[in-house]
């Protein structure tokens, strides 16, 4: 019987271990945004009367601006009716050596959940949210249509100067359309 419960163990350990391999090998090619020279100024950012005021206009926006960019598997939707949101886009995109996340989020104003308002109050009150046990960084429009979340590891000059550039074109996109 330890025989073969022995056998059976060393099978299921090569079959993890041959997964394992397999995973890691097999990686997910990001768009890039290109990091600007040392001196030169940001671009400057989109006209935001140029787009709709719905979250396609806001990422089409932030596509436009350079803060993100569309690639072969992003944008993607989101769960975003565990928040409270009508939609939901996530973009995964390398810049300076990282990989940022950037999520997009409208909401009706209208009909907006107790959960979906606390999360919108913590955004624009303590620049950040926790969703699923996960506290991260978010803006919030004043009005509650928008929600982004941008995460970057990186806190080099460039990698701040961009997370900055994101959250100042998205204020700039929400002032305009509210």
């Amino acid at each position: 019987m330890k025989r073969i419960l022995m056998i059976l163990l060393a099978g299921v350990l090569v079959f993890t271990l041959a997964g394992c391999a397999g995973a890691g090998t097999a990686s997910e090619t990001l768009p890039e945004i290109a990091v600007p020279e040392e001196g030169t100024p940001q671009a400057a950012a989109p006209d935001a009367d140029k787009y709709d005021a719905d979250l396609a206009g806001l990422c089409a926006y932030m596509e436009a601006g350079e803060v993100v960019v569309a690639g072969e598997s992003y944008p993607v939707d989101t769960a975003y009716e565990v928040i409270g949101a009508k939609a939901g886009k996530r973009y995964k995109c390398s810049f300076n050596k990282s990989v940022i996340q950037a999520e997009f989020y409208e909401f009706d104003t209208d009909a907006l959940s107790e959960e979906a308002q606390a999360l919108l109050a913590d955004a624009r009150e303590l620049g950040q949210v926790t969703i699923l046990r996960n506290t991260v960084a978010a803006k919030a429009s004043d009005n509650g249509q928008f929600l982004m979340i941008y995460i970057d590891p990186k806190t080099e000059d460039a990698d701040n100067a961009h997370r900055e550039m994101a959250y100042s074109y998205f204020e700039s996109f929400c002032r305009k359309k509210q």
